[in-house]
């Protein structure tokens, strides 16, 4: 603990000596970002948002989009038992409360312990655009902690150009391999990619957890047709396939926990139409109906085995007999799940030029998730005795005993119509200011029909439930920019965010990860108001961002526990308001000689305003203070290539979780943890377009945990091959 403490506070100075910044990707201005549904300028958005590159997309040894955003300040990746799948929280809300957007259309999910995941492989991937607090003006509901917009790539400009990649991963024995081709001929666009990920179980400091293992396989695809140089249609598609497994290290009485998801995986086909300065003013019309489909088969397995022993003597006058009773139970449960999520949804955006000084955008669509479940729970019961008697009587007895005892059968299914429509204005002011504000209103409407079957010990029990429920909302927001001194830009901005819950929270019951949540049908909609004061400056070598950040969210969404039928059951209730605060900053400062030092600190704190009288408020809400990334780069060109270093380190401070168990307070506490890193890279050809990258990361062999259920990587190294024809 001391180490890390002194490892932060190093961090603080060195922020202080050398103002420097991880975010490669926007160390320089001129960088264009689509944070405000337009292309911009970075240093004039009005938000706070953090970009990772294609550049760093090809450097990287990542298998996982997870693996390529745990560095972007404010950011926490959770690996939620396994390494091939990876949720995000933005900002100390978790991947409920993340919008995961693919080209701006959403992953959509309705059942699941963990939130949205993010179902597509690195190497279909252009960019990733991180936005940090309330967006949903912008994009809609679930944007209360931030929005991750993976924008995947395009065609090229020239007739053919080929791009492979193949990279290995120490952690766990990954190999991924990826190709792709595109170009432009006569007006028609094409790009078509493959990847392929096969990893082996985890290795963590001294061991490999078993049943971590995962396999993912990609395809994407683009055609277009440029009818003029204003008007363009085309159709794109996605398929994204998965094999995952996970586990948790602290299996409790557990003998056996696992979780294995043979099948997940996303297909989506898309038709747009883009038309581009039809009018003085009408700047751009964008058209898109896409059809996606989402499908999960889920497997939770647990066993738990228990053994007792006896001695009895009975003593009569004829003599004694001494029993011996030796008993071993073992109960396997096994609950599966198979999911399946469809997505139709057609979505509209203008952009306007309403003369000298304003930009308006308007936008609208509706998209209809149909969601189904096929569930089951099936128990097993083996049961051996063994009785010896001695003394008057000698007798030995062995039985065995295996029944079924819980055989449950449930099929669920349920839809969520979302509808909206927007507007965003942009307004250019005296005195070098730029305002933008804007309103959303979005319905929101769920529905649900479960049909139910349960076989156990008592008899079978068929239910029925339905319900339906809407929620609507308008929500604002408003910022303004200034860019009174050059290179610099200081900004504010006020959001607010509107989540209306997913289908599991109102109606289902899920039985993942080891417990049992039952679904409210009367759940509110979580509601959230957001402030930012930030400076953003980019110059030629100097590059700085500082955000100051206010969240105060209210019906916040969790579990609690509630008797019915004289039974505790857990169950989801708004039970709180949170209220966050922090500071983020990323700095660098580019030398002469190819040397620059850089860092990104995010400071947080995160409060629960609990109902319950038993917790009360508490900042123990598993929200680290401190989360660091410092180091020096080193870049030098030798004519032929360029030559490409990085030492670093990772830090993150100590975090605890205060919540309540059988109605008791109970808090978890984790370390905080440094961790020291070594990348290389070369660069070659005319326009190096040829990159190998290798690296060495966790060098000291430090264990550490991010999340509670398994510790992260430990020393491995990983290495990469990149080329572009």
């Amino acid at each position: 603990m001391r180490k890390t403490k002194l490892a932060l506070a190093c961090t603080l100075i060195l922020t202080s000596a050398f103002t420097k910044a991880y975010a490669e990707e926007v160390k320089t201005k001129g960088i264009e970002v689509t944070a405000t549904r337009v292309e911009r300028d970075l240093l004039q958005v009005p938000v706070s948002v953090s970009v990772v590159s294609e550049k760093q997309i090809k450097k990287s040894g990542a298998s996982t989009i997870g693996d390529l955003l745990k560095d972007v300040p404010g950011v926490e990746v959770n690996n939620d038992g396994s390494q091939g799948l990876k949720r995000i929280g933005i900002r100390g809300e978790d991947a409920y409360r993340t919008l995961v957007l693919v080209d701006g259309q959403k992953i959509s999910e309705h059942k699941s312990m963990s939130g949205t995941p993010m179902l597509i492989d690195p190497a279909s991937v252009e960019r990733i655009e991180v936005i940090k607090g309330p967006n949903s003006v912008l994009y809609g509901s679930d944007a209360i902690g931030g929005v991750v917009n993976i924008i995947t790539k395009k065609n090229a400009d020239k007739p053919f150009t080929a791009d492979v990649a193949a990279g290995y991963d120490g952690s766990g024995d990954a190999w991924r391999e990826s190709a792709g081709v595109s170009g432009k001929v006569s007006g028609v666009g094409y790009r078509f990619g493959a990847a392929n990920v096969e990893a082996g179980n985890l290795r963590v400091p001294h061991k490999v957890i078993e049943g971590t293992s995962y396999r993912q396989k990609n395809f994407d695809g683009l055609l277009s047709y440029d009818f003029t140089d204003k008007v363009t249609l085309g159709v794109n598609g996605e398929y994204f396939d998965s094999d995952i497994n996970s586990t948790t290290e602290d299996t409790g009485s557990y003998d056996d926990f696992g979780v294995e998801i043979p099948v997940w995986k996303r297909s989506k086909v898309n038709v747009f139409a883009e038309l581009k300065n039809l009018t003085d003013t009408l700047a751009r019309v964008r058209v898109d109906a896409y059809h996606q489909l989402n499908q999960k088969i889920m497997v939770n397995r647990i066993k738990q085995s228990e053994s007792s022993s006896s001695t009895t003597v009975k003593t009569s006058p004829k003599g004694s007999i001494t029993t011996q009773r030796d008993i071993t139970t073992s109960m396997t449960v096994n609950s599966g799940a198979k999911n399946t999520i469809l997505t139709n949804a057609a979505t509209a955006q203008t952009e306007w030029t309403l003369g000298d000084a304003n930009y308006l955008i308007a936008g609208a669509g509706v998209e209809n998730d149909s969601f189904t479940s096929q569930t089951t729970t099936k128990g097993h019961m083996d049961m051996t005795m063994d009785v010896t008697m001695s003394g008057m009587v000698n007798q030995n007895v062995h039985q065995n005993v295996s029944r079924d005892v819980v055989n449950n059968r449930g099929i669920l299914s349920g839809g969520q119509k979302t509808i909206y429509g927007f507007l965003s204005n942009e307004t250019q002011l005296p005195f070098d200011f730029v305002a933008n504000y804007g309103l959303r209103y979005t319905k929101v409407k769920s529905n649900a029909d479960t049909n139910l079957k349960v076989n156990n010990l008592n008899g079978l029990i068929t239910s029925s439930d339905t319900g339906d429920s809407t929620n609507n909302r308008t929500v604002f927001n408003a910022g303004l920019v200034w860019n009174g001194l050059e290179d610099t830009a200081v900004r504010f901005n006020f959001g607010q965010g509107f989540r209306a819950p997913i289908l599991q929270e109102r109606y289902f019951s899920t039985s993942m990860g080891g417990a049992t949540v039952y679904g409210n049908p009367d759940l509110k909609a979580e509601t959230s108001n957001s402030y930012e004061l930030g400076i953003r400056h980019a110059s030629d070598r100097f590059f700085a961002d500082v955000s100051a950040f206010l969240t105060k969210s209210k019906n916040f969404i969790a579990t609690k526990e509630t008797i019915s039928n004289l039974q505790a059951l857990r169950q989801y209730y708004n039970v709180a308001s949170a209220k966050t605060f922090g500071l983020e900053t990323v700095l660098s400062y580019d030398f002469e000689a190819g040397i620059t030092p850089y860092t990104s600190i995010t400071y947080m704190r995160r409060r629960f305003d609990n109902e319950s009288s038993i917790l009360g408020a508490t900042y123990d809400t598993n929200t680290p203070k401190l989360i660091a990334r410092f180091g020096l780069r080193y870049e030098h060109d030798f004519g032929n290539w360029t030559l490409n270093t990085d030492a670093y380190a990772r830090s993150q401070s100590a975090r605890n979780y205060t919540k309540v168990v059988d109605d008791a307070v109970a808090t978890t506490h984790q370390g905080g943890f440094t961790t020291g890193n070594f990348e290389v890279s070369g660069s070659f050809g005319e326009k190096r377009q040829y990159v190998v990258t290798a690296g060495w990361l966790n060098i000291l062999n430090k264990r550490y945990y991010t999340t509670d259920a398994i510790a992260e990587p430990g020393s491995h190294g990983f290495v990469t091959v990149s080329a572009k024809f």
